[in-house]
């Protein structure tokens, strides 16, 4: 039997979910896009990543779902031509995806690839400063090195 404690808590999460998929259903509404389950259930695989995921990653997280590899393919797709998600190339011949959304805590920023592992991770925004004189509205910044693990 669960504690009061632990109830408050179920419901604190459950609450936070709500809100997260109310500012999801809200997002696609505005660019014109149905709020589907397949939708959501993307954005949500999206937003829980610490990093850009690519196609299999999310069409991985989200095996268990009724979601084939190619319906998220063409959500992915989709979402990218309204504007919700960035499509990024790292240099290593793979699309990965995130959120474009600043209002949901992502905003556009660099990211690094390690080149022996080949994980990417994302940086801060002011990790990386770029002079008015070399480039104004640079929008995609990335570092090539080995992470700490392949040190």
């Amino acid at each position: 039997m669960a504690t009061t404690k632990t109830r408050k808590k179920t419901v604190a999460r459950a609450g936070g979910a709500r809100a997260t998929d109310e500012a999801l259903r809200a997002r696609l509404r505005e660019v014109g896009l149905k709020a589907t389950a397949g939708r959501l259930s993307v954005l949500a695989e999206l937003r829980r990543a610490k990093s850009p995921l690519s196609h299999a990653e999310v069409a991985a997280r989200l095996a268990g779902s009724q979601l084939d590899k190619v319906t998220v393919w063409r959500i992915l797709v989709a979402l990218t031509g309204a504007g919700i998600v960035d499509r990024t190339d790292v240099g290593d011949h793979t699309w990965r995806f995130e959120l474009r959304d600043t209002a949901m805590g992502h905003d556009p920023h660099p990211h690094f690839m390690c080149v022996t592992c080949k994980a990417v991770q994302c940086l801060p925004r002011d990790a990386v400063h770029i002079s008015p004189r070399i480039g104004r509205g640079v929008i995609d910044v990335r570092i090539k090195g080995r992470c700490e693990r392949c040190l």
